[in-house]
């Protein structure tokens, strides 16, 4: 009776060790498939931050803006992301399109700041490409960058 009770002991204390390893990888699993959720969720995100006349630097805003953005996305330092600098049509052409490309550089640099990696960032300049047709009301709304991730690093 004794052999019987320790051979039951035993099968169910190695059950018990599979039924919390079993237990275990599924927690594993649902947190992985969490994780790719979240990851999946970040590349709908963007964030635009805007920018005063003429102004090249991003304010403290602009700089908050970052920063939230940047906490609100799981595990942001796995992405890429395209920094993307814009202008209103006020102005030459040539001054717009560096000037946009001074906003994403200098948007790019502070994210850099905050620990992306640099190879991971893309910066595109539009100037005042995108902006031909909008009234002058809305030109505040074309000085922009927008920070936009793209994808997973694998």
């Amino acid at each position: 009776m004794k052999t019987s009770f320790l051979n039951f002991f035993f099968v169910v204390t190695v059950l018990s060790g599979f039924v919390l390893s079993v237990q275990a990888q599924d927690d594993v699993q649902k947190s992985n498939d969490e994780n790719d959720i979240q990851a999946a969720k970040a590349l709908f995100q963007k964030t635009t931050v805007y920018f005063e006349t003429a102004v090249s630097e991003p304010g403290s805003a602009a700089k908050d803006s970052i920063n939230s953005f940047l906490k609100g996305l799981h595990n942001a330092k796995a992405l890429n992301f395209v920094v993307s600098g814009y202008c209103d049509p006020a102005g030459p052409a040539g001054f717009n399109l560096w000037l946009s490309e001074q906003r994403a550089q200098n948007v790019k640099a502070f994210l850099v700041e905050k620990g992306i990696p640099v190879t991971k960032i893309t910066v595109n300049a539009f100037g005042e490409s995108k902006s031909a047709s909008v009234a002058p009301s809305d030109y505040h709304l074309w000085r922009k960058v927008e920070i936009r991730p793209v994808k997973l690093q694998n």
